[in-house]
C-alpha cells in the first residue's frame, strides 16, 4: 500500500493540494470514482471519495463537475499505481473509470486484497480505497516484458 499512498500525496501535490494523513473520516458531500484493474495476478478496483471542501482546493474548471475531477484523479492514481507494478513485474490492466452518486463505499478492510486510507488539506478530505480478489502469485521482482509509461504518456489500444 506504499506505492498507492505515495501515489496519492504526489498526484494532489501536482494539482495544487498539499496531503496529510488523518485518521478515518466519514464524508458526507462530494464524488465518487472508481477504476477497475485486472491482471493476471488480481481482479479488482482502486477509488477515491473526495468531500466537497477538497474539490473546491482543485484549480478552477468551468466544465468539470464534482464527478469530472473524481473520474480523472481517480484515473491518474490508477496509472500511478500501475506504473508502479510494472517496475515490479506485475502487468495489470487499467479500465474506465465510472463515478457514483455520492455515497459511502464500505469495504470489510480485515479481508485480505481490501484497504482504505484517508488524508487531508484544510477541510478537505480525500479516502483512498482498494478492494481486490487475489488470483495467483503476482511474481514480484521478475521481469516482464511491459514496460512504464512516462508521466503524462498515452497508450493506446
Amino acid at each position: 500500500m506504499q506505492i498507492a499512498q505515495q501515489a496519492t500525496v504526489d498526484l494532489l501535490a501536482g494539482w495544487g493540494v498539499q496531503l496529510r494523513p488523518r485518521r478515518l473520516a466519514r464524508l458526507s458531500s462530494g464524488a465518487t470514482a472508481v477504476v477497475p484493474l485486472t491482471g493476471d495476478c488480481l481482479h479488482g478496483v482502486v477509488g477515491l471519495e473526495l468531500n466537497a471542501a477538497l474539490i473546491d482546493q482543485l484549480p478552477p474548471c468551468a466544465s468539470c463537475s464534482p464527478r469530472h475531477w473524481a473520474k480523472e484523479l481517480t484515473n491518474q492514481l490508477s496509472g500511478r499505481v500501475r506504473n508502479e507494478l510494472l517496475a515490479e513485474g506485475v502487468d495489470i490492466d487499467m479500465g474506465v473509470p465510472s463515478s457514483l452518486q455520492f455515497a459511502q463505499v464500505r469495504i470489510d478492510t480485515s479481508q485480505l486484497g481490501a484497504a482504505e486510507f484517508f488524508y487531508e488539506s484544510g477541510d478537505g478530505v480525500v479516502r483512498v480505497f482498494f478492494d481486490f480478489d487475489p488470483l495467483q502469485d503476482p511474481g514480484f521482482g521478475r521481469l516482464r516484458e511491459a514496460t512504464p509509461l512516462s508521466e503524462g504518456q498515452s497508450l493506446f489500444f
